[in-house]
């Protein structure tokens, strides 16, 4: 159960980030961010996203065969 609550609150604490943000985190252009539709949430009327719940869904794409390709050849999720 502790183990849950630590995973809530890092989650909490993880800050949101714009699309600009994410592009620079993943190395890729802002319109990439658009086209992966990850998963957001909607602030102010702009996109914002959860660097752990990006990570997640790459990850799980990767798993179904839909490989992700990055520019410069990275062909994986961020560690």
């Amino acid at each position: 159960m502790a183990a849950v609550r630590d995973g809530e609150q890092r989650a909490a604490s993880e800050p949101w980030l714009t699309k600009r943000e994410l592009a620079a985190q993943l190395r890729c252009s802002t319109r990439t961010v658009e086209r992966l539709r990850l998963p957001a949430m909607r602030v102010g009327g702009q996109n914002r996203y959860r660097l752990s719940e990006v990570e997640a869904h790459l990850r799980g794409e990767e798993r179904r065969g839909r490989l992700v390709s990055f520019p410069g050849g990275r062909d994986e999720v961020p560690a």
